[in-house]
């Protein structure tokens, strides 16, 4: 019937479909004889070429593309892909073939026939994408999947768990389905040529694996690698990272970029969110497409969309898979000087095109620090106590600030190590010990700070402009920020605890120090990135230090006249960062129950620097989730002096118990509730942390 419609005269060398032509794609073919294009194929659209008319063709009944008919055409297929894979197969002298090394050829001319990309597994999966993805975004894969056509049950087809894992689909099918699959989510190239060309994200996001050095001598990816995806055929791990990179470009954006200009057919944060889920459930989570270098830098871009997201507990629990499977893959060997010189550097890649790689090394160190922050942050073990990378001669060619990262790693390890201890010290001598760690720490801390200048570590001014100089001031920001968090974590079990001759005094006003310094940065950030979408962890720091600093005073026994001014300085600090909290919830498009619960956390404890009275004395009480109530005990007498106050903690099951309790730091998750659930908790469990940390530091 196709030869009986009226041909259209078109320009001499187009090749390419009406479809391909409406999304401003390259219409590729599998092989020369294949009547649909590729990326017709993954979408599940008819492919109409520009030689006859797209209505025409419609209404003389062109049909998708159809699995094979019977299922001896499906064995005869995979066969003849089987018979071809053996014959083709390099003889190496390692004895493996690349699964991937023909990025630049289609996996047509190694496998032969065109795979069933639209039997019942591929169809299933896209299906079961689609459901799973709407949970975050309500709006992702419609355009996506819409088209798929439902398939036949079959009687040996329970589930879509158990046809993903199921040996009866060839695995190499399965894997240039979910290529398909991810492709298809690319939008048009002159969408990505802005977001690789015109907004700041691109240099930030290429160069997260690599050192100072690396940048210094060009070993980072160029911008312009973000302006094409890569070719369809390509492994699922290399197409996943592609679209992990761009998703943080778009969570990057700083606020006057219009998003008009993007021409998404969705708002930016739905888009960005649509992509991570696509990659998290199609590559993340299957253990045969990660065995890889671009599979670690997957779940490491994943952690940090969730981390920057304010997601931390999906972001441990990603970061926790990388750093286990980097252990089955031998980088802490390789980082750790362990193996050979020849066999150190050895990481399988799925893309020979790739000249700029990280080391083994540096994406160890990526693992380890995003896990002890996250571990750290919510009260967790950490995955390892490997510190090789930061030993002398590891750190000999690196920069001031490479250095300076590094040793926050390791920090944050003994800190960890240091909370551990402290929960078995049961006698005086464990608890003298714990202490020395504590000290330890600070010097160590102080020790990193002297890498940096002192004009350094003074206030930096953010702009919202996409010139280096605000993305180097930004970042500076945040190693400031997350320098005094560190600080605060070292001293704060020993915030409110008593004494002789004021012992702990300088623990305290360390904490309080710090916390002006990490307030000072938020209201610097937040007044210019005013959008709750990145940088979310400037927003804990902030939560963090306006706790410390306001529980800091119920220990102040002398109010005298400077101390009172010093302290409505405080408040007014407080009331500042409550202010820009609540205007950043109010503001957002989206609901941001972080900001909003953090504001109200802050005004409950504004109470403290009231000034004192005999008749104006009341319990403060604090409702945490994981935790359960705490309360706050401050008993002023005559003087106006508040010498003995207390924190107790109502726990869950009804019992109160005093600051003198046998409580573990590390809250574990409520029974029933999903770790990685944002809807179910707003802080994540890191007010829980917080709060149990300082209880238990009491009896420390």
């Amino acid at each position: 019937m196709a030869e009986m419609m009226k041909r259209r005269k078109v320009r001499k060398g187009t090749h390419s479909c009406w479809e391909c032509r409406r999304r401003k794609i390259r219409c590729k073919f599998g092989a020369e004889d294949d009547a649909v294009c590729m990326p017709c194929q993954a979408r599940g659209v008819p492919c109409i070429s520009q030689e006859f008319d797209s209505q025409q063709q419609q209404s003389a009944g062109v049909s998708k593309p159809s699995a094979p008919s019977s299922p001896d055409a499906v064995i005869a297929q995979r066969l003849v892909r089987l018979e071809q894979l053996v014959l083709g197969q390099p003889r190496s002298a390692e004895g493996a073939p690349d699964a991937f090394r023909g990025a630049r050829t289609p996996l047509a001319s190694q496998f032969g026939e065109e795979p069933d990309l639209f039997g019942l597994t591929a169809v299933r999966d896209a299906r079961r994408l689609a459901g799973s993805a709407t949970e975050t975004c309500p709006m992702a894969f419609s355009k996506t999947v819409q088209a798929i056509p439902e398939p036949i049950p079959e009687a040996s087809s329970s589930s879509p768990s158990t046809t993903r894992s199921s040996p009866s689909q060839p695995a190499w099918d399965r894997s240039r389905a979910v290529s398909f699959q991810l492709h298809a989510l690319f939008p048009s190239e002159a969408t990505l040529g802005i977001i690789a060309g015109e907004t700041p994200g691109p240099d930030y996001v290429l160069s997260l694996f690599s050192s100072s050095l690396d940048k210094s001598e060009g070993n980072v990816e160029p911008r312009h690698v973000l302006a094409h995806p890569p070719p369809i055929d390509s492994h699922p791990a290399l197409i996943g990272r592609r679209l992990l990179q761009l998703a943080l470009c778009l969570q990057q954006l700083p606020p006057h970029v219009d998003e008009s200009q993007l021409r998404l057919e969705r708002p930016i944060r739905a888009v960005a969110a649509e992509w991570a889920a696509a990659v998290h459930d199609l590559v993340a989570r299957q253990d045969e497409l990660l065995a890889c270098q671009e599979g670690i830098e997957c779940l490491l871009l994943l952690s940090f969309y969730f981390s920057e997201g304010g997601q931390l507990r999906k972001a441990w629990m990603v970061t926790r898979r990388a750093l286990n499977l980097a252990q089955l893959m031998g980088l802490d060997r390789a980082s750790g000087g362990l193996l050979a010189p020849s066999r150190s550097m050895m990481l399988r890649s799925c893309d020979p095109t790739r000249r700029a790689r990280p080391t083994a090394a540096r994406l160890w160190f990526n693992i380890n620090c995003s896990d002890r922050y996250h571990s750290l942050m919510l009260g967790l073990s950490i995955g390892s106590r490997d510190c090789s990378f930061a030993t002398d001669a590891a750190m000999a060619n690196e920069s001031p600030l490479d250095r300076l990262s590094k040793l926050y790693s390791v920090i944050s390890c003994h800190i960890a190590e240091r909370n551990h201890d402290a929960v078995n010290a049961s006698t005086d001598t464990a608890a003298t010990h714990v202490y020395g760690l504590t000290q330890a720490l600070d010097l160590d801390l102080d020790r990193a700070a002297r890498l940096m200048n002192s004009v350094w570590w003074e206030l930096p001014q953010v702009s919202a402009g996409c010139d280096d100089r605000n993305v180097v001031a930004s970042l500076q920001l945040k190693i400031q920020t997350r320098h005094y968090l560190l600080m605060i974590m070292v001293h704060l079990p020993y915030l409110l605890r008593d004494g002789e001759g004021r012992r702990y005094e300088y623990n305290r006003l360390t904490c309080m120090q710090a916390s002006r310094a990490v307030l000072a940065r938020f209201l610097e950030f937040r007044s210019v990135f005013t959008e709750p979408v990145a940088s979310r962890d400037v927003d804990y720091a902030a939560l963090i230090a306006a706790m410390t600093l306001l529980l800091g005073y119920l220990r102040q026994v002398n109010r005298g006249p400077e101390k009172q001014a010093e302290m409505d300085r405080d408040r007014d600090l407080a009331v500042a960062v409550r202010d820009r909290m609540q205007s950043m919830a109010t503001q957002s498009k989206e609901p941001d129950r972080l900001s909003s619960e953090s504001a109200d956390t802050i005004t409950e404890l504004l109470p403290i620097l009231r000034p004192p009275s005999e008749h104006d004395v009341r319990d403060m009480q604090l409702n945490v989730p994981l935790l359960g109530t705490v309360n706050l005990n401050p008993h002023l007498e005559t003087g106006g002096t508040c010498e003995n106050p207390s924190l107790s903690v109502l726990v869950n099951d009804g019992m109160e118990q005093d600051h003198m309790m046998d409580y573990a730091p590390f809250p574990s998750c409520a029974e029933g509730m999903l770790p990685g659930e944002e809807e179910a908790f707003a802080m994540q469990g890191v007010d829980a942390t917080y709060w149990s940390l300082v209880n238990a530091g009491s009896s420390w």
